[in-house]
């Protein structure tokens, strides 16, 4: 899909895709300047407009998401890629149109998920670590209250800060892996020795955050 506009937002001409893409026929646009169409959803009016003045001075733009208003009413996302041609010893813009509606409400929806599994991480009233190559990556408040640390205390450091002795450290690791590559899940009881040197006892669970990647 593609659309046509002179430097002030006229709609010159546009194909037949364009047509499918927003639910009205070239005739019904061309003429007409975008910003006063109904097309651009009134939060993007200001972005379209800021876009026009800047191609207007002859600076060329990055490509844009805008949310346009179909001739039914529904609202199509829209990634806009923009660039200047010459037609009829005119400067015109060209811009070409991907629809994105499906892949931003996967996005959003992925943001939205992230919210909510960070706010359970947060908070969750047992002590949760994320460990890459079994060096601490993140740790949620309660861990860090179960164990005395400060998250910066620990954010970096290897794992075998938490455990008494290496032999308690590398048998965890031997037999939670153990585990994990049997069902995916492994879980043990161990020590952890907390800043103050006080060691408690455990109930380790762990599961990869991808299946295919277990470090």
């Amino acid at each position: 899909p593609y659309f046509i506009t002179d430097l002030t937002g006229k709609i010159i001409n546009g194909n037949s895709a364009s047509e499918k893409i927003i639910g009205y026929k070239r005739e019904e646009l061309i003429g007409k300047n975008i910003l006063t169409t109904g097309l651009l959803h009134t939060t993007q009016i200001p972005v379209a407009a800021a876009r026009l003045a800047a191609y207007k001075a002859g600076r060329t733009q990055k490509g844009i998401e805008l949310s346009l208003i179909r001739k039914d009413k529904s609202i199509v996302e829209l990634e806009i890629i923009s660039s200047f041609i010459r037609l009829d010893n005119k400067k015109l813009i060209l811009n070409t149109a991907r629809d994105i509606t499906e892949q931003k409400k996967s996005r959003l929806t992925l943001i939205e998920q992230n919210r909510r599994m960070d706010s359970i991480f947060r908070a969750a009233p047992t002590g949760i670590g994320v460990v890459v190559d079994r060096v601490i990556v993140e740790v949620n408040p309660m861990f860090c209250k179960m164990l005395g640390y400060g998250a910066k205390e620990v954010l970096g450091k290897d794992a075998s800060l938490l455990y008494p002795t290496k032999a308690d450290y590398d048998w965890v690791g031997k037999e939670k892996y153990r585990q994990i590559r049997k069902k995916g899940v492994g879980t043990v009881e161990t020590r952890f020795k907390k800043k103050n040197g006080e060691e408690i006892d455990v109930l380790l669970s762990s599961s990869p955050i991808d299946l295919k990647d277990l470090s």
